[in-house]
């Protein structure tokens, strides 16, 4: 019979954690049988999920992420569909839905997508006494899990230390990037210079975000300024992103000086952008992983991101990418002209880069992995009596010479 995986989630708007749920559900279908449980806002990920055949039970509770009452009806869906594993993600749903699975009598794997820890939920949870209360609380719901996944090795150690999880129970799987979107041609009514208005010599310089805080947009138009004063009108800065400070930026261009810098909003085709783009910049604060920069190294363009988390854990600084200081205008536009102009560097980088995605991110690997997680979650074993093998997956993170 086909193992029955239900992945638990706080919403279906734009986001990482619905990418790779995506992701999991188009690479595994029929090996597992998915469904999807969305507690709060349903986005444009719910109609995706379903056009693949994924039922999404969409319970739409009101009112903050502190609400407690979609337990109830998460128990009832779990046992009237019976399902083996319950497969949860982000804030609200890895506490309710590891609760609710183990009422239900299910195995329970959470999922971190964002490195919950008291440092970093300052941008999800700014009230210093509602994220004291989270923190304990995810302590507890870490013992009633399964299995715990984490994104880095760096927050491999972290959860080891100050959580004190078992070893046994916590595993390291990054997230992954479907090469064949940015290998298959792209067929477009014309090219985004085009679009734009702009001449075919023109550089781009992207970045592609959601429109957050912990992206830190200022940083990025404060660089943009920079090297346009150095690179004069042939160089344009693109914005692609929707969030909540989208409106905040708009009226923040309308006031300043903004010429060359274009809100694009969202869009859905990323892999068609950057492999137009010269170079993708990502100015975040705070970054758990990076799923975008995935995208850009498998798209061919040199990255530049700040040491934010995750950027530094994907990339090798000089080798495959340029890292830069938070906050760090100076750095950053250095680091941007240094690719504007020198052509032989960012195909260097873009190659080594690319190799590295192909090697050790690339969705099959990571889905494989994955399926493996729910196997031994499951204790499922092979013919021969033998479980899936555990701990043997590649080591995920930064080397120190290189290429991994």
């Amino acid at each position: 019979m086909t193992p029955r995986v239900l992945h638990v989630i706080d919403h279906t708007a734009d986001g990482g954690a619905q990418v790779v749920v995506h992701q999991f559900i188009r690479q595994l279908k029929g090996r597992f049988d998915f469904a999807v449980t969305v507690l709060g806002r349903s986005g444009r990920f719910s109609g995706a999920y379903e056009a693949m055949g994924v039922p999404v039970f969409a319970l739409c509770a009101k009112g903050s992420r502190w609400n407690p009452l979609p337990i109830v009806p998460l128990v009832d869906v779990i046992r009237q569909n019976r399902f083996d594993l319950v497969h949860t993600h982000l804030f609200k749903a890895n506490i309710i839905g590891t609760i609710a699975a183990k009422w239900a009598g299910v195995r329970t794997i959470l999922h971190d997508h964002w490195g919950v820890y008291p440092g970093t939920l300052k941008y999800h949870i700014p009230n210093r006494v509602m994220s004291r209360i989270y923190i304990e609380i995810y302590r507890y719901v870490l013992r009633l899990c399964d299995r715990a996944l984490v994104l880095t090795e760096q927050d491999l150690r972290l959860y080891l230390k100050y959580y004190a999880i078992e070893t046994s129970e916590i595993a390291v799987l990054p997230n992954s990037v479907d090469l064949n979107d940015f290998d298959s041609p792209t067929i477009c009514s014309g090219t985004v210079r085009e679009q734009l208005g702009l001449s075919p010599q023109t550089r781009l310089v992207v970045m592609i975000a959601r429109l957050e805080v912990e992206k830190d947009w200022l940083t990025f138009v404060q660089v943009a300024r920079q090297v346009r004063a150095k690179m004069g009108p042939n160089c344009a800065f693109l914005i692609v992103g929707s969030g909540s400070e989208e409106q905040t930026l708009r009226n923040y261009l309308n006031t300043q000086n903004s010429h060359g810098i274009f809100f694009l909003g969202y869009r859905n085709d990323i892999p068609l952008l950057l492999r137009q783009a010269d170079v993708f910049l990502l100015t975040s604060r705070f970054e758990p992983f990076g799923i975008v920069v995935l995208e850009a190294m498998a798209a061919g363009c040199p990255v530049v991101a700040t040491r934010s988390g995750g950027p530094q854990t994907i990339l090798t600084d000089e080798v495959d990418g340029l890292l830069g200081e938070v906050g760090d205008v100076y750095g950053l536009s250095a680091r941007v002209l240094r690719l504007l102009n020198d052509d032989k560097l960012g195909q260097s980088l873009a190659l080594n880069a690319r190799r590295k995605v192909v090697h050790y991110y690339n969705v099959n690997t990571i889905s494989a992995r994955m399926a493996s997680i729910y196997k031994e979650t499951l204790g499922i074993t092979h013919h021969d009596g033998s479980a899936d093998p555990v701990g043997t997956e590649p080591t995920f993170g930064r080397s120190s010479g290189g290429m991994h």
